[in-house]
């Protein structure tokens, strides 16, 4: 009788030792995970600060290493951007334009002001000079007026600016503008290292897109005035949460789904809170 307790004690306290052991095990390979996500999310924040800061090439380096991570392709769509942003090379056309012009205008003003002063033959000889430099200058202005329509119509369509939201929370702006406003398609870096990609309307999030937090949590779906409004989904390390959402809560019909997919709960949300099971 003893020997069996003794042995069934024995075998309790292996089970109970083997389970420590998985949990311990289960618990580590959790925060090794953990630790990794945080690296990547780090990494990503380090390539965004780059990408704003005009050093494409670094941010290029890094966005490669977390696509290889993650398998996705930030690389391509920043790349997209950043093709689409050239204002300095137009700028620095623009820059070497004008000098040329004062220059030409400069010595032909000079030519002028010789013409009363000198003999007649010489007026004559001067003035097909003149002539010639007048030509330049109208050819130099055309140019000079086609070089500076193209670079603001390159800055109404895209550009970089930072402003302060409705939260008082300072957003770095890549992408359309209008009005001095980010107004179209854009990506926006908050100074928490939270992104957002997607449509804007005057500095709001407004129509479509997907925001990411700090802390990996990301929302797809529907914006309106800078708030989460109609279908979307958030994604949480808890779950993710598919379905209405107004005025920043979830509210209406959604899906409330576990970390491995499975649906835990239909239901109708109100501000927030779940109101009504559906099943």
């Amino acid at each position: 009788m003893i020997t069996r307790l003794l042995g069934l004690v024995a075998l309790i306290c292996t089970a109970v030792a083997v389970w420590l052991y998985l949990d311990l095990r289960t618990t580590q390979q959790a925060l090794t995970g953990i630790e990794a996500e945080m690296s990547t999310l780090q990494m990503r924040v380090d390539a965004d600060e780059l990408f704003l800061n005009g050093k494409i090439p670094d941010a290029m380096v890094l966005y490669r290493m977390i696509d290889s991570l993650t398998r996705d392709s930030i690389q391509r769509q920043r790349q997209q951007l950043s093709n689409q942003y050239e204002i300095s090379t137009d700028s620095e056309k623009l820059e070497m334009l004008s000098r040329k012009l004062e220059s030409t205008t400069a010595l032909l003003r000079a030519y002028q002001a010789q013409k009363t002063d000198q003999k007649d033959f010489i007026v004559i000889e001067q003035t097909g000079e003149i002539l010639e430099l007048q030509e330049e200058i109208s050819a130099l202005k055309e140019k000079l007026a086609a070089a500076q329509k193209e670079i603001d119509q390159v800055k109404t369509r895209r550009g970089i600016i930072r402003f302060e939201t409705s939260k008082n929370s300072a957003v770095t702006y890549f992408g359309d503008l209008e009005n001095g406003k980010a107004n179209g398609t854009g990506f926006g870096y908050w100074k928490s290292g939270s992104t957002y990609e997607g449509n804007w309307k005057d500095n709001q999030r407004h129509g479509k897109g997907s925001f990411t937090w700090a802390d990996g949590e990301r929302y797809e779906g529907d914006y309106l005035n800078d708030k989460r409004h109609g279908y979307g989904i958030y994604f949480a390390k808890a779950g993710k949460y598919e379905g209405q959402w107004e005025n920043d809560m979830r509210h209406g019909e959604g899906y409330l789904y576990e970390p491995n997919g499975k649906l835990k709960v239909h239901g109708v949300w109100e501000k927030d809170k779940l109101v009504k099971t559906i099943k």
